[in-house]
C-alpha cells in the first residue's frame, strides 16, 4: 500500500474537480510542515531498537488509562513515540532499518507500509479475516503470538494487539451502541462482529463510539468507560501470554488516543502536532533473557487487497 501515490484515476478525478486537487496540495504542504516541526521538537524514540525480548504493543493506548488499570508488576514510565498514528509508527520505526532478529505479530494492516525485509518475518493475523471472524480480534492475535513464540524461540517478538483501539469490544460498549442507534437514529458502519446495533431507517452513519462522542450523543465519561472496558479485555490476553513466554518484556503503545482533549482531536491523526498523542505507556517487566539471533528474512503471506481494505474499514481508517 503506497502512501501518497498519484494514479491515473486520481489525476483524472482532479482534472474534473480542481478544488479537490487544490485541497490535496494544501494538505500535502501542511503535512510537510508538520513533519519538520515534529522532527525538531518532539524527539520521539525508536521502540524497536530498545532492549527487550518481547514488545507488546497495545494500539491507541492512553498512558493515564494504562496506569490506572494496569494489573502487571513492573517499572512504569512514559515515552514519546515516533508516531501519532499507526502509519507514522511503522514508517518511522522501520524506515531504512532492518531487524532480522525480530518477528512481528499484528492485526494492524498498516504494517503493509513497511518493507518485507525490515524484520525476520511478519505474522499478519488480519489474513484470517472472514466475515465476522476478524483477524484483529485479541484472541486471534494471542493465538498467533503463542504459536510464533514456540516457532521462533531465538527471535525477539513484537505482539501488536489492536485493542484498546476502536471499535470497542465488551458488553458495555454493545449496550451503548444500541442505545445511541435507537435514540439518535444512527447506524454504526461495518460493526457486525462486535454486535453493533443498526437502524434500517437511520438518518446518519457513523464509524464508532468516538464519533458518537464527537457529535454529542454520549458523554466523555461514557466513552472513557467503554475504552477502559476494551483495555481490560486486552489485558486478559496479555496476562495469559506473559504466563507462557520468557524474556524481558515491555508493554507500550504505538500512539495515544484523544477524547477531544488533545488539540481538539477525536481519536488520532497522522502527523498531528499534539505531543500528547505521542506520549505512551512504557512498562518494563524483567525476566530471564533469551538468546536471540539474526537470520535472513522470511517472506510473509501475500494478502488480497480486499482483505486489507476490509480490515482498514472495520478499524475506522476508511
Amino acid at each position: 500500500m503506497s502512501e501518497g501515490k498519484y494514479t491515473i484515476k486520481k489525476l483524472k478525478k482532479a482534472t474534473r474537480n480542481p478544488e479537490i486537487f487544490k485541497n490535496h496540495i494544501y494538505n500535502q504542504i501542511q503535512t510537510l510542515k508538520n513533519k519538520t516541526i515534529i522532527k525538531q521538537v518532539y524527539n520521539g524514540e525508536n521502540f524497536i531498537q530498545k532492549d527487550w525480548d518481547n514488545l507488546i504493543v497495545l494500539d491507541a493506548c492512553r498512558p493515564d488509562f494504562f496506569k490506572k488499570y494496569n494489573p502487571f508488576e513492573g517499572e512504569f514510565s512514559q515515552k514519546v513515540s515516533l508516531g501519532a498514528s499507526s502509519p507514522e509508527f511503522f514508517s518511522y520505526n522501520f524506515r531504512k532499518r532492518q531487524f532480522h532478529d525480530t518477528v512481528y505479530v499484528t492485526g494492524n494492516t498498516n504494517i503493509e507500509r513497511i518493507s518485507e525485509d525490515s524484520v525476520h518475518k511478519i505474522i499478519k493475523t488480519y489474513a484470517e479475516t472472514n466475515g465476522v471472524n476478524k483477524g484483529w480480534l485479541p484472541e486471534t492475535t494471542f493465538e498467533h503470538a503463542l504459536r510464533t513464540y514456540n516457532e521462533y524461540p531465538d527471535k525477539r517478538m513484537v505482539v501488536h494487539f489492536m485493542q484498546p483501539h476502536a471499535p470497542y469490544l465488551g458488553d458495555h460498549a454493545k449496550k451503548l451502541r444500541r442505545r445511541v442507534a435507537k435514540r439518535h437514529q444512527v447506524r454504526f458502519r461495518y460493526m457486525d462482529v462486535i454486535g453493533a446495533e443498526t437502524q434500517k431507517d437511520a438518518d446518519e452513519h457513523i464509524r464508532s463510539l468516538i464519533d458518537a462522542f464527537k457529535y454529542g450523543y454520549i458523554s466523555q465519561e461514557q466513552l472513557g468507560k467503554v475504552y477502559a472496558e476494551n483495555l481490560r479485555i486486552v489485558f486478559e490476553y496479555v496476562e495469559e501470554l506473559l504466563r507462557d513466554i520468557d524474556g524481558k518484556t515491555v508493554i507500550t503503545s504505538d500512539h495515544s488516543e484523544s477524547f477531544g482533549d488533545f488539540n481538539g482531536i477525536y481519536g488520532h491523526k497522522d502527523y498531528s502536532l499534539s505531543k500528547k498523542l505521542r506520549e505512551v505507556p512504557w512498562l518494563v517487566i524483567d525476566g530471564d533473557r533469551r538468546d536471540t539471533y539474526s537470520d535472513p528474512p522470511v517472506e510473509s503471506a501475500s494478502i488480497d487487497e480486499s482483505i486489507i481494505h476490509e480490515n482498514l474499514r472495520d478499524l475506522g481508517y476508511m
